[in-house]
């Protein structure tokens, strides 16, 4: 199994926790998390493997940017994606954004139905917009568990 996976689960985790709690995630758990990543890929492939782990991480910031511009999502939330993206390979990192965005709508949903605005939103077939930010650390913690368990179950895999 790749190493980096349960360091990305226990990050992604704890980042979980300091968003359900603060809104936040730190700078310095994104920064270490990176910095594990392209460490792991340096390891596992070599020179050729840090520098596709530096392009990940570039190339998910730079549209992750965009994300954070229009809105869609915050700026912790794209450093951890982008951090957990890194130290696997790219078709293991489209595995952990697919899941992670899976969990993502499930996490809207539960926001949705807990926020009473259910009923309103079938009627109208609009959803509502409440201004609140959904703490999509839990959605990356939710990625990285289910990233661990298809490595354990390769049926799970999406991208082969």
């Amino acid at each position: 199994m790749l190493p980096f996976v349960p360091i990305l689960a226990a990050a992604a985790l704890v980042a979980a926790v300091s968003d359900v709690r603060a809104r936040r995630i730190p700078n310095a758990l994104t920064g270490a998390l990176a910095v594990a990543g392209v460490g792991t890929a340096g390891m596992t492939n070599g020179l050729p493997g840090v520098g596709i782990a530096l392009a990940t991480l570039a190339v998910l910031l730079a549209a992750g940017t965009y994300a954070f511009a229009r809105g869609w999502f915050g700026g912790g939330d794209i450093k951890l994606l982008a951090a957990g993206c890194c130290g696997l390979s790219p078709a293991l990192a489209v595995d952990f954004l697919v899941y992670t965005a899976l969990c993502g709508g499930l996490l809207s949903l539960y926001a949705l139905a807990t926020s009473q605005r259910m009923v309103t939103a079938l009627i109208t077939r609009q959803l509502p917009q409440t201004g609140e930010r959904l703490p999509y650390a839990v959605a990356a913690a939710g990625g990285a568990l289910l990233l661990w368990v298809a490595l354990v179950c390769p049926a799970f895999l999406l991208v082969r």
